[in-house]
């Protein structure tokens, strides 16, 4: 056999492998469309129940002797339809009084669905934000199928979604991305960022290569099989509203050198890099009131 078609064959498989890496960035858990209940906090003397609405699967929320539970913040659920016509579920989380600062687009990691990452999103409901979270496609009750490229997709169609909302009217609306939803909101904000004020990550990795392996560039084979889609750290120089990049110096499930690169490519006039202490996504709860400070400093 030639060494051209050898090397052709190596290119073929290796290009095979990478595409096949596709579904290990993604570990989403889906609900099926009629699921009516789902018991949460399951121990022995305690739980919760929540049941949806078959129309827009609507939570309701119940104590383990099926009695209502009065919370403090009670979402919003609603469907949408995306650019390829499936139907991708959200949440509108609004601050108790009704009166929002802002509006936060928040794009969750690659785990779960939005009821598994409500928890980095409440704090700054609290806070006195107005939080969207949704589900990306084959995520939750969420159409489709996950996919890296069909994320980046679903991004854009949530921000075309929000922002034909009458109660987004008047106010700064920034895309608020964490984890793996960090990299992907700087991807999906150089090309939407006409439409939004500003963008925020908290853990972001800088590329699918870095993720995999762990910031170091010396992995020569390890990042080889990986195929890059769609780079934090290259997207973020196209990027000219106000950027803030949040940063644990302790993570260690995506290093602190994925925060660096991002920030030393970033071209924004209006930028800050805070850095914070703690494991991976802890600062929301742990800096709150730094992570409020500066994007109120992003909006004046």
């Amino acid at each position: 056999m030639k060494k051209s078609n050898i090397l052709l064959l190596i290119l073929v498989a290796i290009l095979s492998v990478s595409c096949a890496f596709d579904k290990n960035f993604l570990r989403p858990i889906t609900f099926k469309k009629d699921l009516q209940k789902l018991v949460v906090n399951k121990t022995v003397t305690d739980s919760m129940i929540i049941r949806f609405s078959i129309e827009n699967h609507q939570p309701s929320f119940f104590d383990k002797n099926n009695q209502p539970i009065s919370l403090q913040y009670i979402p919003e659920s609603t469907l949408f339809k995306s650019s390829n016509g499936y139907l991708l579920h959200g949440w509108m989380m609004r601050p108790e009084n009704g009166v929002a600062k802002a509006t936060l687009i928040h794009f969750h990691g690659n785990g779960s669905n939005l009821f598994y990452q409500m928890k980095f999103v409440l704090p700054l409901v609290k806070k006195g934000y107005q939080v969207f979270i949704f589900d990306y496609s084959g995520f939750g009750f969420s159409e489709g199928k996950a996919t890296r490229k069909q994320l980046l997709v679903d991004g854009e169609d949530a921000i075309n979604y929000v922002k034909s909302r009458t109660d987004v009217h008047n106010m700064p609306v920034f895309i608020h991305g964490m984890s793996y939803g960090g990299n992907l909101a700087l991807c999906v904000a150089a090309k939407m960022q006409n439409k939004i004020d500003g963008v925020v990550t908290e853990g972001a990795f800088s590329s699918h290569k870095d993720l995999a392996s762990n910031g170091n560039r010396k992995k020569f084979m390890t990042r080889l099989f990986i195929k890059e889609i769609y780079a934090s750290e290259k997207y973020v120089s196209q990027i000219k509203k106000p950027l803030l990049i949040i940063h644990s110096q302790d993570d260690t499930v995506i290093p602190f050198v994925n925060a660096e690169r991002i920030y030393a490519n970033a071209t924004a006039t209006k930028k800050e890099f805070l850095k914070v202490k703690g494991k991976h996504l802890e600062a929301s709860a742990d800096d709150l009131n730094k992570i409020d400070s500066a994007i109120m400093n992003m909006i004046q």
